[in-house]
């Protein structure tokens, strides 16, 4: 079989035999090469992964419990098992509280949010654990910013905030990146400060307008709502842009919840008659705000929280048409 096809290869190549033989006898050898470079490959990955989940699993464990340690100062004493687990947690959860523990947690996010915006293969396993000690990550720096702790400082020290807000934008765990963002701007006035120009078009169009999750929505209006009426001057034309596209929101098909909430964020940023009346006027938006009401009170079912906001609905309607 092998003179045959050196034959034919004679015939239809200007290619001596000898030749000809000589080079399929080697190409045997170089594949057993290429399979075993293969093989060693694979055992090195193995390894690395090995190392990677001895070290990733211990960090997935402690940011849980440090995020639920931080979490449990929020909590009533009554949700805790015993007055002596209460103590023991609070003191926990104080310590770190503190400036070095607050500083660590940044750098890891800001570590791995580096990692988490390279080009790397988007269903590697790696890539999950990274998304994964990110949003743990962020749930310990979010519960330490609601226990109105040492963040703004740790945050102000060497830009880390400005650092921080950055990669939070590009983040792909939006998610979690929204929460973050989120309790960041309702704590610390440095961090609303942040929210200006640029931040906002990012937040209206990636997170309000292309994001489908409708708990990244909400978490967003709310964000945007604390930084319009924190006081930040010149923001007539990122209030008009933010109503247009709050507006739309009740149009897609959005649930009772969504619609209430967006309502909601509109009186927070027009409820004083001073700020933004003129665009108040333009945009008729109290037209828009009685359309709405008439199509959520149809609705027979809805949680205790959405009822409430329908009465400050309509409580703010009557006040706007009587002034």
């Amino acid at each position: 079989m092998l003179e045959d096809d050196i034959m034919k290869a004679v015939e239809t190549r200007k290619e001596s035999s000898r030749d000809i033989a000589r080079r399929q006898k080697t190409n045997p050898r170089q594949e057993k090469a290429k399979f075993g470079e293969r093989v060693d490959g694979q055992q090195e990955m193995q390894v690395a992964v090995s190392q990677w989940e001895q070290c990733v699993n211990p960090l997935h464990v402690a940011l849980e419990v440090s995020a639920n340690l931080l979490g449990s100062m929020m909590q009533d004493e009554d949700a805790m098992s015993s007055e002596q687990d209460e103590a023991s947690n609070l003191l926990l959860a104080q310590a770190m509280g503190q400036k070095p523990f607050v500083d660590r947690i940044i750098d890891l996010v800001l570590v791995l949010g580096g990692y988490r915006l390279a080009p790397h293969e988007t269903a590697s396993n790696l890539r999950i654990d990274v998304v994964e000690v990110i949003s743990k990550a962020l749930a310990c720096l979010s519960n330490i910013a609601m226990g109105e702790t040492v963040l703004a400082e740790a945050l102000g020290k060497n830009g880390k905030l400005g650092q921080l807000w950055q990669m939070l934008k590009k983040s792909l765990d939006v998610t979690g990146a929204t929460s973050a963002m989120v309790v960041f701007t309702r704590s610390y006035a440095v961090c609303r400060a942040q929210v200006v120009g640029d931040d906002f078009n990012f937040v209206l169009h990636q997170m309000l307008e292309r994001t489908p999750d409708e708990s990244v929505q909400i978490d967003t209006l709310s964000m945007l709502a604390s930084a319009v009426t924190s006081g930040i001057a010149s923001l007539d034309a990122v209030v008009e842009q933010m109503t247009v596209a709050l507006l739309k929101l009740p149009q897609t098909g959005a649930s009772a919840q969504l619609v209430c909430e967006t309502l909601n964020a509109l009186i927070d940023i027009y409820s004083d008659d001073d700020l933004y009346a003129e665009i108040f006027r333009r945009l008729n938006v109290l037209n828009h705000f009685q359309n709405c009401l008439g199509k959520v009170s149809q609705q027979s079912l809805m949680s205790e929280h959405t009822a409430e906001i329908l009465a400050n609905v309509e409580a703010f309607i009557d006040y706007k048409l009587a002034n």
